[in-house]
């Protein structure tokens, strides 16, 4: 559905056709003393795409604090998406679901057993107890999909990932629900997003 799972949560597959043609990220790895990397975050928003350059030049630059973008869907799962995430150090994404329904590896599974991913898993499945118990439960994590209303040359959207659950995952989703609950969509509408 886009949202973590409630008692009367209702789910809506829709799957995402508009192409994804950059990333954009408010932190970054740097290595420490101890040559680690380190997440670490970012006073600006960094624009990892093909056409970053030509981005730049529209923004006036290459370190923007305020994007204008355009959600291209109202489904809340394409444009606004909410869940759980679990990540192992080693071997990377390894569950996400909303709460109660999970997408979970099966490093066992597969043909050759080298690993397959499940669908549809839910909260009780041995495996997502595993992972919760291994890795904490899981990362609350929000995707968005939009465009950059200032930049129309090419069709497609840019994401943004955050775990920044007080700083950012909150007052986002507050807003988008609030229009959407207000006007019925937000497809269209312009919205400043700032660092």
């Amino acid at each position: 559905s886009g949202r973590i799972a409630s008692a009367n949560a209702k789910r809506n597959e829709l799957k995402d056709d508009v192409t994804v043609i950059g990333k954009i990220r408010t932190e970054e790895k740097v290595k420490n003393e101890k040559g680690n990397e380190m997440p670490v975050s970012l006073d600006y928003f960094k624009i990892d795409s093909p056409y970053a350059q030509r981005i730049f030049e529209v923004l006036g630059t290459e370190k923007p604090t305020t994007l204008r973008i355009v959600f291209l869907s109202d489904e809340i799962k394409v444009a606004c998406n909410e869940e759980y995430e679990a990540y192992d150090p080693q071997n990377g994404l390894r569950m996400q679901g909303d709460g109660e329904i999970f997408r979970v590896y099966d490093p066992k599974g597969g043909p050759n057993h080298k690993g397959i991913w499940i669908e549809n898993v839910d909260n009780k499945h041995p495996l997502v107890t595993e992972y919760k118990k291994f890795i904490k439960g899981g990362k609350r994590t929000l995707r968005l999909k939009f465009a950059l209303a200032d930049f129309r040359e090419v069709y497609g959207v840019f994401s943004l990932k955050t775990q920044g659950e007080k700083t950012s995952i909150d007052p986002i989703i507050t807003t988008f629900d609030s229009i959407v609950d207000t006007f019925g969509f937000v497809r269209g509408l312009p919205f400043d997003l700032s660092i």
